[in-house]
């Protein structure tokens, strides 16, 4: 078991013997309702919009869509 430390911005810095364990760049923290903390390895998508692709039936390409969800999101933020 190791310790590590949480700076005073909540930074927290692992120890050299953890970090050369870590297989890869991302990771999901999990912290459980009796308060332990789990580091979770996660493999961020390249495109994420396209992982999505056959889930909904539309004629529009990856482009238009986030085209119409940016268009959508202004409209709101004007109305709001």
């Amino acid at each position: 078991m190791k310790t590590v430390t949480v700076d005073k911005t909540g930074k927290i810095y692992l120890p050299k013997e953890v970090r050369e364990k870590l297989l890869g760049k991302h990771y999901i923290v999990s912290v459980l309702p009796d308060g332990e903390i789990r580091l979770h390895q996660w493999s961020k998508p390249k495109a994420p919009l396209k992982s999505f692709a056959g889930l909904i039936k539309s004629k529009k390409n990856v482009k238009e869509i986030k085209k119409d969800i940016l268009k959508t999101a202004m409209e709101q933020v004007e109305v709001g």
